[in-house]
């Protein structure tokens, strides 16, 4: 385990994925499943961080970071339905979290379900105010129904916060 997360710390993630493979042959462990999960997903086998992330969630059910970290490999490899589950569970397991919000906002807009996107990106940004992330996707939503002046209003937010952020630039001149 500690092997695995030195060798991940240092980058060789061949290594790390062998070291944390080898522990849960050893012992079923939750920090051990989440390790592995984060180095596939560096390493960029989603996939298999896919299926990690899903036995760590099925195993210790009361982790918020890991539905969240199942939430964003399930984004990366287009399962918007399973992210969305995942992010309904993070937010089972706490209603104030921002990102939950922020990743159900992105499975749903997805999905093609832009109003609810649209409320559950709301509430992330309610939760917490300079969420530029949800700021962005909210507008890029708000654009595709149309409501040019609330997208605005949000795209202007960002630009308030970093007048050169490039996604706010690029969604004012659509």
């Amino acid at each position: 385990k500690y092997d695995g997360i030195r060798t991940q710390n240092m980058g060789q993630l061949d290594y790390a994925e062998k070291c944390f493979r080898e522990a849960l042959k050893i012992r079923d462990d939750e920090e051990v499943l989440a390790h592995l999960g984060q180095t596939l997903s560096i390493h960029g086998k989603l996939e298999e961080a896919f299926e990690v992330y899903n036995r760590l969630t099925n195993t210790y059910p009361n982790n918020l970071e890991s539905f969240l970290a199942l939430a964003n490999v399930c984004f990366l490899i287009d399962k918007h339905n399973e992210m969305l589950t995942a992010a309904e569970k993070a937010i089972a397991l706490n209603a104030e979290s921002a990102a939950a919000y922020f990743l159900q906002g992105r499975a749903l807009f997805s999905l093609h379900n832009d109003v609810m996107a649209v409320a559950a990106l709301t509430k992330a940004i309610a939760l917490q105010e300079e969420y530029v992330q949800a700021l962005l996707l909210r507008a890029e939503v708000l654009m595709t129904m149309q409501q040019y002046a609330d997208s605005e209003k949000d795209i202007n937010a960002v630009l308030a916060l970093n007048d050169a952020d490039e996604d706010a630039l690029r969604l004012k001149g659509k």
